[in-house]
């Protein structure tokens, strides 16, 4: 049995405008977006690979080739996603996140969690079988080639049972994914025949995952992309625990595998916000178009670097690199908005404003004013250069969300407040530790005794976060 676990992770919007309306009804963006820790947490657990398969034992290989009578989706159909609510959050007076896990449990056939789950194993399984083909066109060592002979004459159409397969299976795939395929094929180049079989049996295998939700539906956040994304992480973990040999032989980097997969295919077919969150090493970056469009500003850092003295000693207590870190306070009322009524109440917008290619253009935001003041920490200014599109989308269906906003701005401690994504969540900003403790106590008490934080307005969730460690990449 293969158990393995990752904390996903989340983002907020510092600023996010919608630029303009695509022929296919997706929308170009330019946002920064910044990496917050903890997050939902996603287990992936998977029978155990028992059966020994060596690079002559073809017939076993062969018995996975049974795309005929599986279907397309042969995977999906063994995979299990069970959905709960986090140990503090699965209370019985907190029936608001007791709604939001049945929410999701009533829909997990259409979650982001198999949909990437399914993509990367399609995608996956064809790159493995085509290194097969590969295998057995190259110049073996003597003892292969005589396990390969008799593997032919045991299997006259031991080739062309695989080349169907690879035909069928590559029949609907477009060619961004095709190119992934072929991107993935060469990153199994130093696999042996036996290993690259044992990940195909592992793609095969029905498999559970455990999605543990800490974060609320139609919060802004992309919760459900993080948790899409960790998927891609979980699975490159047991291939790597299965292809591992005797010799200590590794796949290579998880970084390598991420970056086979084509950002604007993955955005389009599981989710915007995905490609974002598969670059876990980028701590805030400029993501433009569906959010394929990737310009890192600056990269995750370890908590501390250590630096060697002048006589080879490590000196734990000096850092190359400065940690910066920024804190938060994540506050939902009750609000909510959904993305694509809120896309389809901007397109409305346009089309009552045709002589204006920007109807939103006072919410428009000077990019370089906000990369300079958010690196900086001047958050006074950044109050002004950072707006966000859907703020004005979100006062359209909840005209009171302006004073829920004007409320938590009234915080003494906070230094810069901002609804993210499409909301409905609002971000506090605090560079000071000490000063998000305060203000949290404030709210949380609120939460807890369940009073109103304005006349019907009552806060649902509220949650402390941190930034991850960065470091800025500079102008």
């Amino acid at each position: 049995m293969i158990k393995i676990k990752t904390a996903c992770g989340y983002k907020i919007n510092v600023n996010l405008d919608i630029t303009t309306t695509l022929a296919s009804g997706y929308h170009n963006i330019d946002s920064m977006f910044l990496r917050l820790q903890k997050g939902d947490q996603l287990e992936f657990e998977v029978a155990a690979d028992e059966t020994q398969l060596s690079s002559g034992n073809w017939n076993k290989c062969l018995d996975l080739l049974q795309v005929e009578d599986q279907g397309e989706d042969s995977g999906l159909k063994a995979t299990k996603l069970q959905i709960s609510a986090g140990d503090d959050l699965a209370t019985e007076d907190n029936t608001y996140f007791a709604e939001q896990v049945k929410m999701l449990q009533r829909s997990s056939a259409d979650n982001s969690v198999l949909k990437a789950w399914r993509y990367c194993r399609k995608l996956l399984e064809l790159s493995l079988w085509r290194r097969v083909l590969l295998q057995f066109e190259e110049v073996l060592d003597e003892q292969q080639q005589i396990l390969h002979k008799a593997a032919a004459a045991e299997n006259p159409d031991l080739l062309n049972r695989v080349i169907n397969y690879c035909r069928q299976s590559a029949h609907n795939l477009g060619p961004q994914q095709l190119d992934t395929v072929a991107v993935l094929c060469d990153l199994w180049q130093e696999l042996n025949a036996g290993q690259v079989y044992k990940l195909i049996a592992l793609l095969q295998k029905p498999c559970t995952f455990y999605l543990t939700k800490n974060i609320p539906l139609q919060s802004g956040l992309g919760a459900g992309s993080f948790d899409a994304a960790a998927v891609f992480k979980l699975i490159y973990a047991a291939m790597q625990a299965v292809s591992a040999d005797d010799n200590g032989y590794k796949l290579p980097p998880y970084k390598d595998f991420y970056s086979c997969f084509d950002l604007e295919n993955v955005a389009y077919q599981i989710g915007a916000d995905v490609p974002f969150a598969l670059l876990d090493d980028v701590a805030v970056a400029r993501v433009e178009g569906i959010g394929e469009n990737i310009l890192p500003l600056a990269y995750k850092v370890p908590a501390a670097v250590p630096k060697a003295d002048v006589n080879g000693q490590t000196d734990t207590l000096q850092t190359e690199i400065p940690e910066n870190k920024l804190y938060f306070i994540v506050v939902m009322a009750n609000y909510t908005m959904d993305t694509k009524l809120a896309y389809k109440l901007y397109d409305q917008k346009q089309k009552e404003n045709k002589k204006l290619p920007r109807p939103d253009k006072h919410y428009g935001s000077d990019f370089s004013k906000v990369r300079e003041y958010f690196f900086a920490k001047k958050f006074n200014l950044l109050s002004e250069a950072a707006q966000n599109t859907f703020t004005d989308l979100m006062l359209q269906v909840h005209p009171d969300y302006a004073d829920f906003l004007v409320e938590l701005k009234k915080c003494p401690q906070a230094e810069f407040v901002t609804m993210t994504g499409s909301g409905s969540a609002c971000v506090l900003f605090f560079s000071d530790y000490g000063k998000r403790e305060e203000a949290w106590n404030y709210y949380h008490n609120l939460q807890l005794q369940g009073k109103e934080l304005l006349p019907g307005v009552k806060i649902m969730w509220v949650e402390k976060a941190e930034s991850v460690p960065y470091a800025s990449l500079g102008e």
